[in-house]
């Protein structure tokens, strides 16, 4: 093996090993915003059923939306969750069949397009929820 192609076997193994941190980075991270979330949607209902009477009704239309957000955040987390299994047992149905790695990749292209996709819409909604329901307390705390 000469110079150039050590070279190049280095460097897609440091590839497959940098994409392994990656999928675990996402995950973890998906992980915390499904948290957040859940902790969210939990004090905002609290909030919207226990105070609904004593909040200003601005407060109560930006809890209600904050907790629409909210829902549909989680909703995005379930159907990132989905896709990404999804696209773990393709990988491996691919790499059954003895395909290569880049042939792998072009095979689950959209596969991993539509997991990122969910991800940034799940954050999307995760902060315009959040968002919502801190103007609804300010709002709540100053009138």
């Amino acid at each position: 093996m000469n110079k150039i192609q050590k070279h190049k076997k280095d460097s897609q193994i440091r590839n497959l090993k940098w994409r392994d941190i990656q999928r675990e980075q996402l995950g973890y991270s998906a992980n915390i915003y499904f948290l957040f979330s859940s902790a969210i949607l939990g004090f905002s209902v609290d909030l919207w059923v226990n105070k609904k009477d004593c909040l200003p009704s601005v407060s109560v239309v930006l809890l209600t939306i904050s907790i629409s957000f909210i829902i549909l955040s989680l909703i995005f987390y379930a159907l990132f969750t989905n896709n990404r299994l999804n696209d773990f047992r393709q990988t491996a149905k691919y790499y059954k069949k003895e395909k290569t790695p880049n042939e792998v990749s072009e095979l689950t292209e959209k596969i991993g397009e539509r997991t990122w996709s969910f991800y940034y819409i799940q954050i999307l909604f995760l902060a315009l929820g959040f968002v919502s329901v801190l103007i609804g307390i300010g709002i709540y705390i100053y009138s």
